[in-house]
């Protein structure tokens, strides 16, 4: 719907016109003259609020509104759910009147992809969400006019992490650890989780919960040594390297004066392992 405001005063520049908290569309605009294409809405008053004029001839600046009428067009009374993962891909239920008139319906800035496995009727709408920014978004429906139809029912995108269990493991790795939360998606290949500098390699996905396997804190470099002998020189405590000789009967020496670095030792291939 587009409307006319008269006035004085209007910076056909830079003038703008908002309907309660949404913006119109300046369509053409005078020193005297606004048209402005009236945004979507629920059926009742908005408050009319003019920017980048200097000035206007109005009785009183709470005197212009706007109302949107019950034209018997589609309503929304619910969703369900009523959040999902910012990633989309959640399948959702609108619920309402008159949807069979519906084209297509948006939460945000983001279309719902109607899903055509589903029956949609009069009374219910079946559509898959896509990815949008993390937060609160409403329902916008398109009729098969065209025409754009605002709600009130909010939809969320979530994305959030309120535990991870155990929170401490081995700095050799192989530890399963479990994030709780809520928004990371069904898709393993689309979810990645980094623990400081290392990656954690993703075991199992689920929206509400991801459980990955770490990897060795402290990387082994192979050194080589005279005949069929090679070293592994690893940052562990001398205990570490102690109790590790008696279960495994490895022989461990010190492969430079200068360094730190604890190094075992034991028979190999002369071929050198990556």
């Amino acid at each position: 719907t587009v409307i006319t405001i008269t006035g004085e005063g209007f910076d056909k520049d830079s003038a703008g016109v908002t309907f309660t908290s949404d913006a119109g569309e300046v369509i053409e605009a005078s020193h005297t003259e606004i048209k402005v294409s009236v945004p979507p809405g629920s059926a009742g008053a908005a408050t009319v609020a003019l920017t980048g004029g200097t000035g206007y001839v109005a009785p009183d600046a709470s005197s212009l509104t706007f109302s949107w009428a019950d034209t018997g067009g589609p309503t929304v009374s619910a969703i369900s759910p009523n959040k999902g993962s910012v990633r989309g891909g959640t399948d959702v239920q609108v619920t309402g009147t008159a949807l069979d008139s519906v084209a297509a319906i948006w939460i945000g800035n983001s279309q719902c992809e109607k899903d055509i496995t589903q029956t949609s009727t009069a009374t219910a709408y079946f559509c898959t969400t896509r990815g949008s920014p993390q937060g609160e978004q409403h329902l916008v429906l398109v009729t098969n006019t065209g025409e754009k139809v605002k709600t009130t029912t909010p939809y969320t995108y979530t994305l959030e992490v309120n535990a991870i269990m155990p929170a401490d493991g081995s700095v050799v790795g192989g530890t399963r650890v479990t994030i709780i939360g809520a928004g990371f998606g069904t898709d393993m290949d689309k979810i990645y989780v980094e623990m400081g500098d290392m990656d954690c390699d993703v075991q199992t996905v689920a929206d509400d919960k991801v459980v990955c396997e770490t990897k060795p804190l402290l990387p082994a470099h192979q050194v080589w040594s005279e005949h069929t002998q090679e070293a592994t020189c690893v940052g562990l405590t001398l205990t570490d390297l102690e109790r590790t000789a008696q279960n495994t009967h490895n022989m461990y020496r010190r492969m430079h004066e200068s360094t730190p670095d604890l190094c075992y030792s034991q028979d190999v291939a002369k071929t050198a392992k990556s």
